[in-house]
């Protein structure tokens, strides 16, 4: 199905830090490119034989430089470097999965970690040099000997990594491989584009001599630890008696990129690979906006779409995606064939599955020939079908927005609606930073007369009560989502084929945020407010998706804004879902410690089920009620405190 309306306004990406120090400066961003680079893959390493290999268990085979101090560009901050070590990123704001912010972080699995990687360690040297925003890291390492690829006509370099990208917005944080035939000529260090490092051949071609490791990084973003990447470097390199390599490090107090077990080997005839780009709305074509959590009544046929790149020296003949939903055939593409260093988007139109529940999706993609490299044919997806749920988030935590949350701001998603829909609500996941008692309110717009211009409020449909919020219903980011809910009074019906747009508003004051999920396309995900040059208030756009979502039950309640039930030394809040389904969440507040235990009985009285919580500090906590194969229908919990008791209802549908 063609998406009906395109995008006409003029906009720009929203200025929002994620997940690092919530105190370094917000910078501009520009836009970048999803589509799959044909020369860049990720993979793992296979039988080949080698060209040259190097475990940078010796630092002196490698030129480390400046570019202010070994070049005299003052643009750059002096005194960082790349430089060998064993040791992971210790910098104060690390945050590697499996660390923590403060602390060192877990050195990389690379095969041969224990005799020494490469590191820069962006994030260290800021916090030592007491970061200032007009700095720019640019420094690099340069391999000492060149190596000879005589005889070996396509030759591709591949080396493991571990990189976790700051920030990306202000468009100079970049890791890169630089090639050069002499040690002289190579790309020129003050640009950033891979557009700008190139070079004339022997065969006098003007090809590239510079590739972007992580095209695909954004704000953090963050890699596979042991990540291998791979390039094809023969348009240049191809045969030629001297060849350097260099690998290079641009940025604003970033975090770190880590390098190892560098290869090069000849390029295979046969290898197929999943590109960057992945979609079960295949998007870029149908214009569908790819939703993770999708309610039955808007399920519709669509395409799953993923682009295959050869990375082989022999055309692919008759490439095919095949796609399985939780183990189950959903259908194969029809063939391709693909040349060296091209590639395509292959696509299998499907009819989803009605039936609530989670559905995990495995792309495969394969020609006639006998891949070389099959581990990189694999991708995966996932998503759900609900009964009342529609949102574009995947329910996992990427970081907060805005990074400080004072500003007034707009937060919007929007929404196909492909039948008749009447939405009574709008969900979000309003983060335990915020402060108690700062007035939020909700919108619902019309898509098509917001998408053609106007104020800050073009396209308004509907608007929920301003509700204030009350410390228990927060959420720290720990555990399973707490979404809350702003109900309509008026319920608005939206009309088969067309769009809506859901709106979360600060309306400013305090401090307010919001949970930030998964990437989505450009252009698709917007904020109003503040964040331009001069702190221009304008509709910009986000890369992230919102964790604002469309309530489609009818029997919803605004669960903001609500009175705790005051006790001796406690306060008890509501149960949030309510209607539960399979679980409930409590918040209560404790003056002091005490011994604390929930109940829940059904309409008769008869106890259901029991929680001993034990005893617990003063302070706010929460408990989770699994009410999971009771009868639907009316039920009661009670808090106990020490003896005393509060008890409110709890609906399990």
């Amino acid at each position: 199905m063609k998406h009906l309306y395109t995008l006409l306004i003029g906009l720009t990406v929203s200025t929002f830090a994620l997940s690092q120090s919530l105190e370094r400066a917000q910078m501009g961003r520009a836009d970048y490119t999803r589509q799959a680079s044909n020369q860049q893959i990720n993979t793992v390493g296979a039988d080949r034989d080698l060209i040259y290999s190097n475990d940078f268990s010796n630092c002196s085979d490698w030129v480390l430089e400046n570019a202010n101090d070994d070049y005299d560009l003052t643009d750059y901050v002096s005194g960082i470097n790349f430089e060998c070590s064993t040791d992971g990123p210790t910098g104060p704001y690390n945050g590697w999965a499996g660390g923590t912010a403060g602390s060192p972080a877990p050195a990389p699995n690379f095969e041969t970690a224990d005799n020494g990687f490469l590191i820069v360690d962006s994030d260290l040297f800021g916090a030592e040099e007491a970061y200032e925003t007009t700095w720019i890291e640019n420094n690099m390492a340069t391999l000492a000997a060149p190596i000879d690829l005589t005889g070996h006509p396509a030759v591709i370099v591949e080396f493991a990594n571990q990189y976790r990208c700051w920030d990306n917005t202000a468009d100079v944080e970049r890791c890169y491989l630089e090639i050069s035939l002499d040690g002289v000529n190579w790309p020129d260090i003050s640009t950033l584009e891979e557009d700008e490092g190139f070079a004339t051949n022997t065969e006098g071609d003007v090809v590239g001599q510079r590739w972007e490791v992580f095209p695909e990084a954004d704000r953090g973003w963050q890699s596979d630890d042991a990540e291998v990447r791979r390039f094809d470097i023969t348009d240049l390199a191809g045969d030629q008696p001297a060849v350097y390599l260099r690998l290079r490090w641009v940025g604003q107090w970033g975090y770190a990129w880590m390098i190892d077990d560098l290869v090069v080997f000849d390029t295979p005839a046969n290898d197929l690979r999943v590109g960057t780009y992945v979609s079960h709305t295949d998007y870029q074509t149908s214009g569908i906006w790819e939703a993770r959590s999708w309610p039955y009544s808007q399920t519709v046929n669509m395409d799953f779409g993923l682009t295959a790149a050869n990375m082989g020296t022999a055309t692919q003949m008759n490439s095919t995606l095949n796609v399985t939903i939780n183990g189950t055939d959903a259908g194969t593409s029809d063939g391709s064939d693909i040349e060296y260093s091209a590639w395509d988007t292959l696509r299998v139109n499907y009819t989803p599955m009605e039936t609530t529940g989670t559905y995990d999706v495995v792309y495969t993609i394969a020609s006639d020939s006998v891949d070389q490299y099959p581990e990189d044919n694999v991708a995966s997806d996932q998503y759900t079908v609900s009964e009342f749920s529609y949102g574009r988030d995947n329910g996992v935590l990427a970081g907060l927005s805005p990074s400080d949350g004072t500003v007034d701001y707009l937060a919007a998603v929007p929404y196909d609606i492909f039948f008749e829909q009447t939405i009574y609500g709008i969900d979000v996941a309003i983060m335990d930073a915020s402060e108690a008692e700062t007035d939020v309110v909700c919108h619902l717009f019309d898509w098509v007369e917001w998408n053609n211009g106007g104020d800050q409020y073009s396209g308004l449909m509907a608007t929920t009560e301003e509700l204030a919020i009350e410390s228990n219903f927060l959420w720290s980011g720990d555990g399973e989502v707490a979404w809350y809910t702003f109900a309509f009074d008026d319920p608005y019906t939206a009309e088969a084929n067309s769009a809506v747009m859901a709106v979360f508003e600060h309306l400013g004051g305090t401090n307010v945020q919001i949970g930030i999920s998964l990437d989505q396309e450009d252009q698709t995900i917007f904020v109003y407010g503040p964040f331009g040059t001069g702190s221009a208030y304008d509709w910009y756009y986000s890369t992230g998706a919102y964790m604002v979502r469309l309530n489609l039950d009818p029997n919803c309640e605004s669960s903001v804004a609500v009175n705790e039930i005051e006790g001796e030394g406690f306060a008890l809040g509501n149960a949030y879902p309510n209607p539960a389904g399979e679980t409930a969440r409590v918040k209560f507040n404790l003056d002091h410690a005490s011994n604390v235990s929930f109940q829940v009985m059904d309409i008769t009285g008869a106890l259901v089920l029991n929680v001993e919580e034990g005893r617990l500090p003063a302070g706010v906590h929460s408990t989770t009620l699994n009410v999971e194969g009771l009868t639907s229908g009316l039920y009661t919990y009670t808090i106990i405190v020490d003896g005393a008791r509060a008890t409110s209802k709890l609906v399990i549908k």
